[in-house]
């Protein structure tokens, strides 16, 4: 972070990092939160099966947590920390205070809200902190457009119903899947960040085939 505070075009490489980071997390999150129920069903009894509820839930809030350090990051180059002490403290007496009004009603569901909103707001707080110390310029509409893919393809999830659980998880696997598919209709992936990963794929390949080809001369060695 410091050292590429140095650099000219420090504040659009930390947008950039932002998104990509973002890119394969909400991916991650989305796979967990889409494959949680039929997770639950091999590896739990069946009176766990209801938390599966919980998890999207708190996957959601996780990622707030996360933006909550990216947008943090204004606050570090401003060294002025203590608005970093402000904004968790601030969440953490939200935490608290959601917990008490929404766990002894909503129980389990009731905490889950509570992270997700505590972590919320301690996202918007640091963003609020971060950029009025050091603005940095967040891809928002790239940042759109993988929440809206994430979010519809969760939304789609609810509705597949298979009666084995084999095909339920191949189903939800697919529609986990479309998630990189549909980011690039919508014209997510940019020319020269296809052209990088094109690029490193190549190297991949090229180095797998090598060492695939010269294993079996070494082990006769």
């Amino acid at each position: 972070m410091f050292a590429v505070a140095k650099r000219d075009d420090a504040r659009d490489i930390y947008g950039k990092v932002c998104t990509y980071f973002f890119c394969v997390a909400t991916f991650f999150a989305l796979g967990v939160s889409v494959l949680i129920k039929d997770a639950l069903k091999i590896i739990a009894t069946p009176q766990f099966l209801a938390a599966h509820r919980v998890v999207p839930i708190v996957m959601v809030g996780l990622l707030f947590l996360a933006a909550a350090n990216f947008f943090e990051t204004g606050i570090h180059l401003a060294r002025r920390t203590v608005f970093r002490a402000l904004a968790v403290g601030s969440a953490a007496g939200l935490t608290l205070l959601l917990n008490w009004l929404l766990v002894p009603r909503f129980g389990m569901m009731g905490a889950a809200w509570a992270t997700l909103l505590s972590f919320a707001a301690l996202a918007a707080v640091s963003y609020i902190l971060g950029q009025r110390l050091y603005r940095i310029t967040y891809e928002v509409s790239r940042l759109a457009k993988l929440t809206g893919v994430a979010a519809f393809l969760y939304w789609a999830s609810t509705w597949v119903h298979v009666a084995s659980t084999a095909g339920s998880i191949g189903v939800r696997c697919a529609l986990v899947l479309l998630y990189p598919a549909l980011l690039y209709v919508l014209g997510f992936y940019r020319h020269e960040e296809l052209a990088k990963v094109a690029r490193l794929g190549h190297v991949v390949a090229t180095s797998a085939y090598g060492w695939l080809r010269y294993a079996p001369m070494r082990s006769s060695e």
